[in-house]
C-alpha cells in the first residue's frame, strides 16, 4: 500500500518536534508516550525507510516473518510490539543527543564479566543485532571504558530520507559519541580502512551482523532462525584479518525502565572452530525467546535459503 505525502512530510513534526519534547520528559512518562507513538506507527504504517520508499511494506513483512518465528503469538501483535520497540530505541537515542542517561537504570554486570575474557594486546569486534536498545547497547561498552567505534551505513542520507530524520539519526550518532571513549560512529561504505586501522589499535569495533548476503556475494552459510540462512560475514572477517578477538551482545529494557545486557563468550577466530555458528545461535536464541523486539524481522525473506542437507 502507498503512503501519502501527508505522511512523509509529517516526519518533520515527528522527528523534529515530538522525539525532542519526549527527551524532556521525566524518564517513566517518555517511556509511556514512546510505546504509545509506536502502536500509532504500527496501525500507520510509519516507518522512516518505508516512508523514504512510499510504500508500506514493514508490518506486512513482519507478519511473515511472525509466522515462521513466533507461531505461537499473534502476528498482529509482533508488528506492533516491532514498532513499539523502534519507537523506544529512537526515544532513547534522542536523549543521548542531549547527552543524557538520567534515570536510565543499567545493569552493567554481563559485560564487565564479558570484557574481563578480553585483551588489551588485540582488538575486540563485537557483533550485535538490531534487537531492542540498539543503541544504548552499543553506549554500555563505552560505559564500560571501552574506545569504541561502531560501523552505520549511509542508507539514511539517501535522497529520498526526510531531512528531519537525517538531522535525527545524526543528532543521536554525535550524542552517543559522548559515551564512547574516543569513539566514533562511522559509515561502513567509506570508512571500513578506518575500522581495520582501530582494531590493529587494540579498539572495540561494533558490527551489526544481523542482515542478510545476497546471493552472490560474501556471506556464510549458518543455520540460523530455523532454516540455513546466507549470512553478511563482514564483522566475522574483520576479526579475522586484524587478529582481533570476537563476542556477540544484545541489550534489552524491561518494563520498569531497567537495561540490561547479554553476552556470549569471547572467541579467538583464528584458533577455535564453528565461531560463526555459535555466536549466531546466540543470537537465534534471544531473539525466538523475544517476540517483537528483533525489529529487523522484516528481512527475514530477503536471507538466501538452502535445505540443511
Amino acid at each position: 500500500m502507498k503512503v501519502s505525502k501527508w505522511a512523509w512530510r509529517w516526519q518533520a513534526v515527528d522527528y523534529g518536534l515530538i522525539l525532542p519534547l519526549l527527551a524532556l520528559l521525566p524518564y517513566a512518562l517518555a517511556q509511556r508516550l514512546a510505546k504509545l507513538r509506536g502502536a500509532w506507527h504500527a496501525r500507520l504504517g510509519r516507518d522512516w525507510a518505508e516512508l523514504s520508499v512510499g510504500l508500506r511494506y514493514i508490518a506486512d513483512r513482519t507478519a511473515k516473518a511472525a509466522q515462521v518465528l513466533w507461531p505461537q503469538v499473534a502476528a498482529n501483535d509482533v508488528v506492533r510490539l516491532r514498532y513499539e520497540t523502534v519507537s523506544r530505541e529512537e526515544w532513547q537515542g534522542q536523549r543521548l543527543s542531549a547527552h543524557k542517561l538520567s534515570g536510565l537504570n543499567t545493569d552493567l554486570s554481563a559485560l564487565q564479566n564479558m570484557l574481563t575474557h578480553t585483551s588489551p594486546d588485540r582488538g575486540l569486534v563485537v557483533l550485535t543485532a538490531h534487537f531492542d536498545s540498539f543503541i544504548v547497547g552499543m553506549v554500555g561498552l563505552g560505559l564500560c571504558g571501552r574506545q569504541t567505534s561502531v560501523t552505520t551505513s549511509n542508507v539514511y542520507e539517501h535522497a529520498q530520507v526526510h531531512p528531519a530524520v537525517k538531522a535525527f539519526f545524526d543528532r543521536k550518532y554525535r550524542g552517543a559519541e559522548h559515551f564512547l571513549k574516543g569513539g566514533l560512529f562511522m559509515h561502513v561504505e567509506t570508512s571500513l580502512r578506518a575500522l581495520y586501522k582501530r582494531l590493529r589499535h587494540h579498539h572495540t569495533v561494533v558490527v551489526v551482523a544481523d542482515v542478510p548476503a545476497t546471493e552472490q556475494g560474501n556471506g556464510t552459510w549458518l543455520p540460523f532462525l530455523k532454516q540455513e540462512r546466507k549470512v553478511a560475514n563482514g564483522g566475522f572477517r574483520m576479526a579475522q584479518e586484524t587478529n582481533s578477538l570476537v563476542c556477540a551482545i544484545l541489550c534489552m529494557t524491561q518494563d520498569n525502565g531497567s537495561v540490561s545486557w547479554v553476552c556470549s563468550d569471547v572467541f579467538d577466530p583464528l584458533v577455535e572452530t564453528d565461531v560463526e555458528p555459535k555466536l549466531f545461535a546466540f543470537f537465534e536464541h534471544h531473539i525466538l525467546a523475544h517476540p517483537g523486539k528483533w525489529w529487523a524481522a522484516h528481512l527475514l525473506q530477503d536471507f538466501p535459503t538452502r535445505s540443511a542437507a
